[in-house]
């Protein structure tokens, strides 16, 4: 009945499970696990993220092993870098990954740190709060958490986990080794097997633009950098770090315009792009070893200065901003830039969406929304006209129309993208 349904409606080629039998990893790195233990887990670790990312499969639709093999050695890396108090805290006590790390260490035979894990996730289940309040840090560490660790670094002195690990992979079926080289290939191989790649990058972009447009700091930059004088668009927006403006300090972003570097703000009044100042610091090559040591020795490092806040370049009062995300929200403007994009003859991709103009319709006057699509290619633009019944995509003269689709389209289009999502 269910894969009837599908077909009607065009779904059925996404109803399969897609299965991968086989991980690819490094053949060099198998032909080395007692010497060098850890290049089969990172060729591993490697590969899984590469299948996720690119390939689009989920952990369960791979060896149930290799998921084992990934969240116990990050159990291993977490414990080793900060403690049982940080692996709480950076793992969000997921009960999946908690199941696979006890299920990857009793596959493989490692009792004793089992063991040790079983004492850690009893003291979570029987201490919720003190869990949830754990950091991996001073004032968020639980003592009983420190006296695990000793435990286990004991043990790991001993018993170091990552050989037992990396034999016990190397035995199963869950791995097929490929030449080191050939690894992008048969990564590329198992993204064309997958069944529900296509499906699910169409699901992945389409949360991709709804983050952009309706997170308050990448949607507040986003519309503010229109507003800079000479017109700009957002590129991408960075981590921030508290700096003093307008006389007090405030959480200050890293955001890249196609008119330069700015610092943005987002605060109960709204989102501001200030102007960065770049200091005149001394060359350093960041990506080469050497000279990093050399300029730490020579003084160069120790010259460097953070930038500078300028003035302020635009503005988008608060109000404003909740009314817009929640026009694109009401109007799937996401979905709609997806739809016209798959409709141009080829799909040119896209690095961020903004808004450009949005106007809430008084009574008897529907909404409207025109949004700026920046592509990847030399940072051409397309434009995306929102209206009640439908929606159009220009060209970046602001006349030729390149495709349009209905209201409709666009509902059975959001509807086709949240099976298997």
């Amino acid at each position: 009945m269910l894969s009837r349904l599908l077909t009607r409606i065009g779904l059925s080629r996404f109803a399969p499970r897609p299965r991968l039998p086989g991980v690819p990893v490094a053949a060099e790195a198998v032909a080395t696990i007692d010497t060098a233990p850890h290049d089969l887990i990172g060729s591993m670790i490697d590969s899984l993220n590469a299948l996720r990312d690119q390939a689009l499969y989920r952990f369960e639709e791979l060896p149930p092993q290799t998921v084992q093999a990934y969240y116990s050695d990050y159990w291993l890396a977490q414990v080793l870098n900060g403690g049982h108090s940080q692996f709480l805290h950076n793992s969000g006590r997921a009960p999946e990954i908690f199941e696979a790390v006890d299920g990857g260490l009793a596959a493989m035979g490692a009792s004793e740190h089992r063991a040790i894990f079983a004492r850690m996730r009893d003291w979570a289940a029987t201490h919720p709060d003190e869990a949830a309040a754990q950091t991996g840090f001073s004032g968020g560490r639980a003592s009983e958490l420190d006296e695990l660790d000793s435990r286990f670094y004991d043990l790991e002195n001993l018993t170091p986990l990552a050989p037992i690990l990396a034999r016990w992979l190397a035995a199963t079926d869950a791995l097929r080794p490929v030449p080191r080289a050939d690894i992008p290939q048969a990564i590329a191989a198992a993204a064309r097997a997958n069944p529900a790649a296509e499906h699910r990058a169409m699901a992945r972009r389409i949360g991709q633009v709804r983050y952009m447009l309706t997170d308050p700091h990448y949607a507040g930059f986003g519309i503010a950098a229109t507003r800079v004088p000479g017109w700009s668009a957002l590129i991408a927006l960075g981590g921030g770090s508290y700096r003093e403006i307008e006389g007090r300090q405030q959480l200050a972003f890293h955001v890249e315009t196609t008119s330069g570097p700015c610092f943005g703000v987002l605060d109960a009044q709204g989102a501001r792009l200030y102007a960065r100042h770049q200091p005149d610091n001394p060359v350093i090559d960041m990506q080469d070893p050497d000279d990093v040591s050399a300029a730490m020795r020579d003084g160069r490092m120790a010259a460097m200065k953070q930038p500078g806040v300028g003035a302020l370049k635009a503005a988008v009062p608060a109000a404003e901003l909740t009314r817009v995300t929640q026009l694109c929200r009401d109007m799937d403007a996401a979905t709609a830039v997806d739809l016209l994009l798959r409709r141009e003859k080829t799909d040119p991709g896209l690095k961020t969406v903004f808004v450009a103009d949005a106007t809430t319709g008084a009574p008897g006057r529907p909404d409207r929304l025109v949004l700026t699509v920046l592509l990847p290619q030399r940072m051409m633009t397309r434009s995306v006209g929102l209206f009640h019944n439908g929606a159009i995509l220009v060209g970046p003269d602001g006349k030729q129309q390149i495709a349009k689709a209905t209201r409709r389209a666009i509902t059975r289009h959001a509807a086709h993208c949240a099976v298997d999502s």
